[in-house]
Parts: C-alpha cells; sequence; structure tokens
C-alpha cells in the first residue's frame, strides 16, 4: 500500500532546510554564511520516517542494499553498521585496506577508503552531495564513534554493527 505521509515519493521535504537544500547562517564578523544543508545532504528531501524511505507500507523489500553477514574468519570491521537515522557504512576489506560505501535509506551516497590502526578507523570519503572529507571513527565492540566535520559543523557518530 502506497504511503500516505509521502505520498509514494519515500521522500518528504527536509524540515531543517524547509526544502531548500541550503542553510544559511550569521558569522561572528557579521556575513551571512550559506552552506549545503547537513540533514539531507544539499537535496531538499529526506527519507520519510513513516515508511522509511521505500514509499509503501506494508512491503518487506530492504530499502537499502541487505547488510554482509559476518563471518567466523572476519576481522573486527568488515561488514554493514548503521546509524540511526538509516545512514550506513560498509566496510569490505581490500589487502590492509578496506574499500567503504557510505549510504542512506534511499541508497549508496559516497565511497571511499578506510584503514584500520589498533581501534582507531580513519576514513576518506567522496560524496556525492557533500565532496570529498575525512574522519576518524574509534571502535569500541561493536560500535564506532566519532565526530565529522562538514563546511564548520561538527556531527557526533555513532554506528552499530549491521
Amino acid at each position: 500500500m502506497m504511503c500516505a505521509s509521502c505520498s509514494g515519493t519515500g521522500t518528504v521535504r527536509c524540515s531543517s532546510c524547509n526544502g531548500r537544500g541550503q542553510t544559511q547562517r550569521l558569522t561572528i564578523s557579521g556575513d551571512m554564511d550559506i552552506s549545503p544543508c547537513l540533514a539531507c545532504a544539499g537535496r531538499g528531501q529526506v527519507p520519510c520516517q513513516f515508511c522509511g524511505g521505500r514509499g509503501v507500507i506494508g512491503s518487506s523489500q530492504p530499502s537499502a542494499p541487505p547488510a554482509r553477514k559476518r563471518g567466523l574468519a572476519s576481522d573486527k570491521l568488515e561488514g554493514r553498521w548503521n546509524g540511526p537515522s538509516g545512514n550506513w557504512y560498509e566496510f569490505v576489506r581490500e589487502g590492509e585496506n578496506y574499500g567503504v560505501k557510505e549510504g542512506s535509506p534511499l541508497g549508496q551516497t559516497g565511497h571511499g577508503s578506510a584503514k584500520l590502526k589498533a581501534d582507531l578507523v580513519k576514513l576518506n570519503i567522496e560524496n556525492s552531495s557533500l565532496g570529498k572529507y575525512s574522519f576518524e571513527l574509534r571502535l569500541i565492540g561493536d560500535r564506532l564513534e566519532g565526530q565529522l566535520q562538514i563546511m564548520g559543523m561538527v556531527m557526533p557518530i555513532s554506528l552499530n554493527r549491521g
């Protein structure tokens, strides 16, 4: 059945930027800083929370690619890591390092690479809306914790093994 909240599109207008795809803030010097909205990655739309971005209610189809299962021989980072708002990162071992896919409930949004040293994960991502950025996460059991700074804004990141 079609989702009435998003009229079947799977997305709704971003409340952070009012659908404009950008935010404005007054800097200390009095200048107006206009930046892409971090909540919607500059798109003006976010996944519908009622249907999970699928556009339908009651469908068993996943809105994102299925998570990779951890085998007995897999390492401590490889696989899918999920965030609270439907964002995800998937790590695939490539020699000493990892290939990374970044996504949202609407699908893949970026790609990059990661290095794991002890419990510190260093990521380099190229996002389709935000461009290139780097950040570090700390591996704590089945959680990855850290913060991301994009366009001067700091956002906490907490991911759980998928």
